[in-house]
């Protein structure tokens, strides 16, 4: 898969994509999301939040996620945390809430109810 006119940024993505949600323990994920957060990024409208942003998110969290005590939660939230974008409602670009990816997230099934 290319993406961005990049196979390299597309196979680092999905296999990212892929190895997160194993790490979860999730028993299902719907096919089409990965290509929904890819639609996403690439919007013709967006200037800073692209898949190149994205790419550059998961560069600096690699340098530092050692630090971190959930960083697969971590990188779940940074593949959705720019991912809805609505131009015409918002004065910045972005809806107000910070549960844009509820949606995407509820299909998702987990055989690790306690994740602390």
């Amino acid at each position: 898969m290319t993406i961005g006119g990049s196979g390299k940024i597309g196979m680092t993505l999905k296999q990212r994509w892929d190895a997160r949600w194993r790490t979860l323990g999730a028993t299902k994920k719907p096919a089409t999301t990965f290509d929904e957060l890819v639609a996403a990024y690439s919007e013709s409208v967006r200037i800073y939040h692209t898949l190149k942003h994205l790419e550059d998110c998961f560069s600096h969290f690699d340098s530092a996620k050692r630090l971190a005590r959930y960083p697969a939660e971590i990188e779940v939230a940074i593949w959705f945390h720019d991912a809805i974008q609505d131009t015409a409602t918002s004065v910045d670009g972005y809806i107000a809430t910070p549960c844009g990816g509820v949606a995407w997230l509820v299909p998702f099934d987990s055989t690790d109810e306690d994740y602390g």
